[in-house]
């Protein structure tokens, strides 16, 4: 089963049959922030002619690395999600870095969020906390 998740569309998820798989891979628009999954490697298409692969294996973040970049053609992400299971080259990710979709992991900044909430007065200039009455 391969999964498509739309960050930026109002269809936000779907399942898409192998069959299918590069038609709608190439015909999905990078705007919509898609994602595809299949056998725990996500495929983030970030460009037009661009795409970055992740993986988590074991709790460890991951990602893949060609040619000393981690921002691969967008034909090679096919490739992968082709063949999920072959040998490539995982990198452990740094925890604090934009994600794939060109925005910080969303659960690195929940994390960070919280701990603003808890302790308003340990934040950055310039951040604010939900419960922070600050001036504007």
């Amino acid at each position: 089963m391969i999964r498509l998740r739309l960050y930026k569309a109002r269809e936000r998820q779907r399942v898409i049959d192998p069959a299918d798989l590069e038609a709608v891979y190439f015909a999905v628009d990078p705007e919509t922030k898609p994602v595809f999954e299949y056998d725990g490697v996500m495929v983030w298409v970030s460009g037009p002619d661009r795409c970055r692969v992740e993986r988590r294996i074991r709790g460890r973040d991951l990602h893949l690395v060609e040619a000393g970049t981690n921002v691969l053609p967008r034909a090679r992400g096919l490739e992968i999600l082709r063949a999920p299971g072959a040998d490539y080259r995982w990198v452990h990710s740094l925890d604090w870095r934009w994600g794939a979709g060109d925005y910080l992991d969303r659960d690195r900044v929940d994390v960070f969020v919280r701990a603003l909430d808890m302790q308003p007065w340990a934040a950055p200039p310039g951040a604010r906390s939900a419960w922070c009455i600050c001036p504007t």
